[in-house]
């Protein structure tokens, strides 16, 4: 990932919108846990509008106006 991705979503501890540059999405036991590139790590709610992503793929696709990226939840592949 070469370049700078950036979120605007709410942290469920701060109540405040992250826009410092993330570098990854990992699911975590108890929500989505965002690894920032300054180092911190915050802990985002495991639903998020009404869809549970707990140890769901995360992909970030960016909106209309960069840099802002918005989280993309893929629907569930069923077999």
């Amino acid at each position: 990932m070469a370049e700078n991705w950036r979120i605007l979503i709410r942290d469920t501890d701060e109540q405040q919108e992250i826009t410092e540059p993330v570098v990854r999405l990992e699911p975590s036991p108890t929500g989505l846990m965002a690894f920032l590139q300054n180092g911190e790590t915050r802990l985002l709610a495991a639903q998020l509008d009404g869809v549970d992503f707990t140890g769901r793929t995360i992909w970030l696709r960016p909106q209309t106006q960069p840099p802002h990226y918005f989280l993309y939840i893929p629907p569930p592949q069923y077999p």
